[in-house]
């Protein structure tokens, strides 16, 4: 009795796919592309938690300066915008 391949349903992220023997070799290509991709994506969510944390210290650290000091900085930062768009 010959048995003829079934495809099987493989989970990728949200995605499902179904694993057909005739595509077998495309689609394994695909999970291992998926796979080397996870060392860039945590460098690349690492990256992102990294500027949160600056930017909620830049928050802290904006909030204890004095009035006269956050104008001048923000005259600063008009004057530095406005010249970059020159």
């Amino acid at each position: 009795m010959t048995v003829t391949p079934q495809p099987r349903r493989v989970a990728l992220g949200n995605e499902v796919m179904t694993v057909n023997p005739q595509e077998k070799d495309q689609q394994i290509a695909r999970l291992l592309a998926a796979v080397g991709d996870e060392a860039a994506a945590l460098d690349a969510l690492e990256g992102c938690v990294t500027r949160l944390h600056d930017s909620r210290d830049a928050k802290v650290a904006l909030a204890q300066l004095t009035s006269a000091d956050l104008r001048a900085a923000l005259s600063m930062r008009r004057q530095a915008l406005g010249e970059e768009r020159l």
